[in-house]
């Protein structure tokens, strides 16, 4: 006869709420994952481009395990057919894309060393489909990925397969910027609304982030072989790129109420930790416009106080990573726009350092000239190459 199990115990209030813990800073840790072993900034010289890497790819490595073996978390890609949809357009375009071969997707992934002109013109019209769905997507006005409510364990598919269109946005990009910039920079915009319409979550506004990147180092790469008339179409792109604040806004209001809605049922201290983490949240979205010496002030009195709140200093630290991560693209992207400024004959710069409120430094080089900023990002001084233009 078999042994009789023992008798299972139901968790405690107190297991529960930890789990609940557990589970609200792993969002918030997930994101400082991504922020540090995502985003080391990239060697960026005129000589030696390197391809950002996409937090995405980190991202869904687990629910993308989780998904092949359990058929029910599938179900987020299933097609939403309540009226126009760009996430249907994704989907679409994610079916096409698993339709390359091996061979083409490594193709499209290095952009450093673009393929032969027979190969490469083989290859853009193999994406073309993929690209047409991209720009179908992006003027859609809603995206609706078919989630009702995001949970601990809710399948977010959308973000590896999101990458891989990144992929093949950024190539076509660097394959159409030396003869037909409009085109390129129509890719980028598709690729920059995907990165907006990935999720409302923290780990979104990350990936959005990371797509900001990746479609600044493409427009750098392609600068030395720019017209005048491309310049302009960059500067003007440059000029109506949406802000990321807003996006990084709208997901941590989400992440607050959803910490706060977690974690209020439970007795104190742990209401009151909810009350307080989304008050501090609040209070964090409006840094992301202050200068430094403002910022290291509130920053001092909050951590201050969260030694009284359990776990709350480990989300402070996910916040800081966060802003730092936010404040390298912001000086990134004003760095770009400054050295097309100069690209252009501009003896002064338009744009200025967002960091210091002041120019960025100009240094001649052999070939062009870098842009640097006052501001450290990983113990490094942020800067930009630049090369002249290619004789035609």
């Amino acid at each position: 006869m078999p042994p009789t199990p023992a008798p299972v115990r139901p968790r405690s209030t107190t297991s529960r709420m930890l789990a609940v813990l557990v589970s609200v800073g792993a969002l918030l840790v997930t994101g400082a994952s991504l922020l540090y072993l995502g985003h080391s900034p990239p060697v960026i010289s005129a000589g030696n481009s390197v391809n950002p890497v996409n937090p995405a790819q980190i991202a869904m490595a687990a629910p993308e395990r989780a998904a092949k073996t359990n058929p029910a978390r599938e179900v987020t890609t299933a097609k939403i057919e309540s009226g126009p949809n760009a996430a249907n357009f994704y989907k679409d375009a994610f079916v096409l894309y698993d339709q390359l071969t091996e061979e083409e997707k490594k193709l499209l992934v290095n952009r450093k060393n673009m393929p032969d002109p027979e190969t490469a013109k083989a290859l853009e019209a193999r994406i073309r489909p993929i690209l047409d769905l991209l720009h179908e997507a992006a003027a859609q006005d809603k995206c609706d990925w078919g989630i009702d409510k995001y949970t601990f364990d809710t399948p977010m598919p959308q973000f590896a397969k999101a990458r891989n269109l990144l992929m093949v946005g950024l190539w076509d990009a660097t394959y159409q910027f030396p003869t037909d910039a409009g085109a390129a920079i129509g890719d980028l915009q598709d690729v920059q609304k995907l990165g907006h319409n990935i999720s409302d979550l923290l780990i979104g506004a990350i990936v959005d982030i990371s797509f900001a990147a990746s479609t600044t180092e493409v427009i750098r790469q392609s600068t030395p072989s720019l017209d005048s008339t491309a310049l302009d179409q960059v500067t003007a792109f440059l000029a109506n790129t949406p802000s990321l604040q807003d996006d990084l806004t709208r997901a941590l209001q989400q992440e607050s109420e959803f910490a706060r809605e977690s974690l209020q049922k439970y007795s104190p201290p742990f209401n009151e930790l909810a009350d307080h983490l989304a008050a501090t949240e609040q209070q964090f979205i409006e840094t992301l416009s202050w200068k430094d010496a403002q910022f290291q002030a509130w920053w001092q009195t909050i951590t201050e106080e969260a030694t009284n709140y359990p776990f709350e200093a480990d989300v402070l630290r996910t916040l800081k990573g966060l802003r730092e991560r936010f404040q390298y693209n912001q000086v990134q992207q004003a760095m770009l726009s400054a050295g097309v400024g100069v690209l252009q004959g501009g003896t002064s710069q338009t744009a200025m350092d967002p960091y210091s409120g002041n120019p960025f430094t100009y240094v001649p080089t052999a070939t062009g000239f870098d842009l640097r900023s006052t501001f450290v990002y990983k113990d490094k001084p942020v800067s930009m190459s630049f090369s002249w233009p290619t004789p035609q």
